[in-house]
């Protein structure tokens, strides 16, 4: 059983199936023990939303944004979660396709897929780290 807390919209930690049960024990032991598994958690000493192999991306829409805004926003968006974060990214600007590989190239974050249909434009990137 993985149990998946949210430390901010962007954020995830997931906590194993002992420290579940140590989650559980400390709810019935009180505030005290709960606040002492969740600061264990946000430690560090439990993996963040990008080890976790299914997280679902983070999506940003900039579609009808001309260059270089949708590099600029993805670029912002990136700066705001977790190293291995998944961002997916949509825009309709055509001179986009180069504008993230060679973002890709020159940032170390991974571009992971880049497609093209009907004028719509969709990137995958993971944050470096």
């Amino acid at each position: 059983m993985i149990l998946k807390l949210m430390e901010s919209p962007l954020k995830a930690v997931t906590l194993e199936e002992s420290d579940t049960a140590a989650a559980k024990s400390s709810v019935a032991g009180g505030r005290a023990g709960l606040c002492n598994t969740l600061r264990r958690c946000f430690s560090g000493d439990v993996t963040m939303a990008e080890s976790i192999p299914d997280a679902q991306p983070v999506l940003l829409d900039v579609s009808g944004l001309n260059c270089p805004m949708p590099l600029l926003k993805a670029k912002k968006a990136l700066n705001g979660l977790p190293a291995g974060a998944l961002l997916r990214v949509i825009a309709t600007d055509p001179a986009s396709a180069r504008d993230f590989e060679v973002f890709s190239q020159q940032s170390g974050n991974a571009l992971l897929e880049s497609k093209q249909s009907d004028g719509r434009f969709e990137y995958l990137l993971r944050k470096k780290g």
